[in-house]
């Protein structure tokens, strides 16, 4: 597929409202409720958006930190 693309922290937080519904309908899939997920949301050059599903809140950090990341697809 060539459709993936990484999220804006917008589309994190969206996702991340959405969990309570991901879990409860789609049981082969485990919703994302814990850790912080890179988003495509620079803050200036050497920094980026983070949002963390377990606090349900964002920040910033430096893009040489450790972080998971979380493909979507278009539809």
């Amino acid at each position: 597929f060539t459709d993936w693309y990484l999220p804006s922290n917008r589309e994190l937080y969206l996702l991340a409202s959405q969990d309570f519904v991901i879990t409860t309908f789609g049981q082969a899939y485990t919703a994302p409720t814990n850790g912080s997920y890179w988003s495509s949301t620079e803050y200036n050059g050497s920094s980026a958006w983070h949002y963390n599903f377990g606090k349900g809140s964002s920040d910033f950090d430096f893009k040489t930190s450790n972080y998971r990341v979380r493909a979507i697809r278009k539809f």
